[in-house]
């Protein structure tokens, strides 16, 4: 967590579960060359036609800007080569290296619009991949690392041809990037398998589906289909790609295998690739065929209907499906039946090698069967989720920043989709918010008190509304169902139907989706007014503090060490509970990126005769302020800056708004150098109020947002990533600084804080900063 990797970090709450990487024995090796067979001499089911040209204009748009865009979405380890996405953001970074970082992105943009558009040779170098052996338990499942620069590429690709690839593929082939596709499959399974007239469910399950998939068929298909895509994938998938088998502990490669057929898994334009490959297939059984209703999700495909359909439905996935690389597993696909077609189902499947079932399956994630099934799936579910709270609450005890940020990025995440795809399952999730609540919260907090019910509804709330985002699994798994199968009703709509090329509206469901965060946002408010109603005064207040803008950047951001986004044990949880120098230092130094003849601590020129206005203002001849720049707010003037931190919830504020606090702190300041410096001094001043928990006043949201705007427009960042670092910058110092204070203690930190050659749009997207 300290790395920002969360997904590493949650496989440690389960070790059992989680295979891990093979040892590379000899048996290994024999498993992944049997995992990349040699290439099929069969031409499978081929589309019919001339082939299609597309033009390739419209590959203009992948220029330097969206290469670094890309660049900032791609995560993971490095290729052959050894360079991981975060070198690669570093030296596409143009606050480090300068206009040569830009010609690089600009160069990289030219790569890629040729690859997409004319024929290319000799791509081996960009196309190799580091090949790794996880382990299935049982089996091994072989994973090809890419270049991160192919990855790159591959989603600029992506972001040009998606519409094509999403209407190429159509609606019964739903990971093609259909809004919630998974989920709509779902939905569409279920309520077919509840209809009268069928009688059962088919799950078929592929042996090594995406290694094994006729790589010739599909390059052609593809040009068929989808020509935006074609010319692409065939300079990238044409020749055999060279997979690397390393040993890590003797730092030596054991030995090349070739990919000659499938995909590449963690290639962005694989799941596309396979999808448009396996449509000949689909079109083979489709229902005006067999009357069977079909939907598949990359190689899971799924078939309900009558029982004697489903066989001759099979029989013909049999038949067909090998001659395009898609051989079906018989011991792993599953019957599922009504249980009055039970004997039914045996009978007509009898030799087919399928298992029957009248209990029930796991269905992408979800599950098809009875409601006892459905229950007893539920409950392993949660029990699994359950002891991984249990190891998180531990880790919490010493590690409460990284258990929290753990939790609230990752773990709570797993149960989301659970939530949104199986119906009636609330009362089931009482067990995991009990371990939520009993277990990981009194351990978060250090507390020894139970969390009673306000208090829980208020820490389920967003950091943005005064909780802190750990959300109840049991209330919120109805919402979230009805939610989903709301956004989802189209394209599931179609599904039932078998249209396979009916339209779906993206951008209605876009707009859905946006009304949905609305409502749920509109109704969290009016959760936290209901709670205030109900609360001390004092709660109150602090809940009103923690909702300032600013104040909650510090919880929503990851613990990155690296990037001084980390709290310790003790810090934390002063943090939660009350919600100078290094506030100084960080203004300072953000002012040298864009002033000249910074300062910290300037001498105020002394009085010769002169007189102030206030009796309160400081005429001592020693008299500093915090911090001074030459032309901030004026071309060669002097800006005077002084910080002030409070709390809020001291004594002599309880009685006052908090923005009549941060204008009396204003006017103190205003009143004790303003005068002075300026008719001395003849420059500018600027009180800078903070509240502990990271709140700021009128004149210093003023100030910061003036150095947003001068940061952004020399860095040439955007300014709404600037302005969501700097808060979440100035709240760990805010934080520090109370602390400092209030545990009379220094803890080791920099002296001074260095900004050359950071990339503020880098940083807030590694370190998860809600913009």
């Amino acid at each position: 967590m300290r790395q920002g990797n969360v997904s590493s970090a949650l496989r440690s709450l389960d070790e059992d579960q989680n295979g891990g990487v093979l040892p590379l024995t000899e048996e290994t090796i024999k498993l992944l060359e049997e995992k990349h067979p040699q290439p099929s001499n069969s031409e499978g089911l081929r589309q019919q036609g001339p082939p299609q040209i597309s033009n390739s204009v419209i590959y203009e748009m992948i220029t330097g800007e969206l290469v670094w865009k890309k660049a900032l979405q791609t995560k993971g380890s490095g290729g052959p080569s050894g360079m991981d996405a975060r070198g690669w953001r570093r030296l596409l970074s143009s606050t480090q290296w300068g206009s040569a970082a830009g010609d690089l992105c600009s160069v990289l943009a030219t790569l890629a619009r040729k690859l997409a558009a004319t024929k290319c040779r000799h791509v081996g170098a960009l196309t190799a991949c580091r090949l790794i052996p996880l382990d299935k338990k049982p089996g091994c499942r072989p994973i090809g690392v890419g270049e991160v620069l192919r990855r790159i590429i591959g989603k600029c690709i992506m972001a040009v041809v998606k519409e094509d690839v999403r209407r190429a593929a159509g609606n019964l082939q739903v990971c093609a990037g259909q809004q919630a596709g998974g989920e709509a499959a779902i939905h569409a399974m279920r309520t077919i398998f509840g209809q009268e007239d069928v009688e059962a469910v088919l799950l078929v399950d592929a042996k090594n589906a995406f290694n094994t998939i006729n790589r010739t068929t599909m390059l052609h298909n593809i040009r068929m289909k989808c020509p935006p895509l074609a010319t692409y994938v065939e300079n990238t998938y044409r020749e055999p790609s060279d997979m690397f088998i390393r040993d890590n502990r003797k730092n030596s490669i054991v030995k090349i295998l070739k990919s000659r057929e499938g995909t590449t898994q963690g290639d962005p334009v694989a799941m596309a690739m396979y999808a448009i490959g396996l449509l000949v297939l689909q079109e083979e059984i489709s229902y005006e065929k067999t009357q069977v209703k079909q939907v598949a999700y990359a190689d899971d495909l799924t078939g309900a209907g009558k029982i004697s359909e489903l066989r001759k439905w099979w029989d013909l996935v049999k038949k067909n499906g090998p001659t395009i690389g898609y051989t079906p597993n018989a011991t792993k696909s599953i019957l599922i039946v009504k249980p009055e077609h039970y004997e039914i189902g045996m009978r007509l499947f009898r030799d087919s090698g399928v298992t029957v079932t009248k209990d029930g399956q796991r269905h992408l994630g979800a599950v098809i069967g009875t409601p006892e099934f459905k229950q007893k799936y539920v409950e392993e579910k949660v029990s699994e989720w359950v002891k991984e709270v249990g190891v998180l609450s531990d880790i919490a005890k010493t590690e409460p920043h990284a258990a929290y940020s753990a939790f609230t990025h990752g773990l709570q995440h797993r149960w989301s989709f659970v939530k949104r795809t199986i119906p009636g399952i609330s009362h089931l999730l009482r067990p995991l918010e009990e371990s939520i609540r009993k277990t990981f919260l009194p351990a978060l907090l250090k507390t020894n008190f139970v969390i009673g019910n306000d208090v829980r509804e208020l820490l389920s709330l967003p950091p943005r509304l005064g909780g802190m985002g750990i959300t109840s699994p049991e209330k919120m798994a109805e919402e979230e169902n009805r939610d989903s199968i709301h956004l989802t009703r189209s394209l599931t709509e179609k599904i039932i139907a078998q249209d396979a090329k009916g339209e779906t509206d993206q951008n209605a469901v876009l707009e859905l989706k946006k009304t949905m965060s609305r409502n749920r946002q509109n109704a969290q408010v009016e959760r936290l007014q209901h709670l205030k109603n109900v609360m001390p005064i004092e709660t109150v207040k602090k809940i009103h503090i923690a909702q300032e803008t600013g104040a909650s950047n510090w919880l929503t951001c990851l613990p990155i060490r690296a990037k001084g986004f980390s709290l310790n044990k003790q810090e934390f949880v002063d943090a939660v509970a009350l919600r100078h120098d290094e506030v100084r230092d960080l203004t300072a130094s953000m002012l040298r990126e864009v002033c000249r003849d910074v300062t910290t601590e300037p001498t105020l020129l002394p009085l010769n005769g002169e007189h102030v206005q206030y009796r309160t203002a400081n005429t001592t001849n020693e008299a500093r302020v915090d911090v001074s720049a030459r032309g901030f707010w004026t071309r060669g003037q002097r800006a005077f800056m002084d910080i002030r931190i409070f709390d809020p919830m001291a004594a002599c504020y309880q009685r006052i708004p908090l923005e009549a606090a941060y204008q009396k702190n204003e006017r103190e300041k205003i009143r004790s150098y303003g005068d002075r410096i300026r008719n001395v001094d003849h420059g500018s001043f600027t009180p800078l109020v903070f509240t502990t928990s990271g709140g700021m006043g009128p004149k210093a949201k003023c100030f910061y947002s003036r150095l947003a705007d001068v940061m952004a427009e020399k860095k040439h960042q955007p300014r709404s990533h600037v302005v969501a670092w700097m808060r979440c910058r100035l709240s760990f110092s805010l934080l520090r600084s109370a602390l400092l204070c209030l545990r009379c203690t220094r803890y080791s930190a920099p002296t001074t804080i260095d900004l050359d050659g950071l990339n503020y749009q880098a940083t807030v997207v590694e370190s998860g900063i809600l913009v």
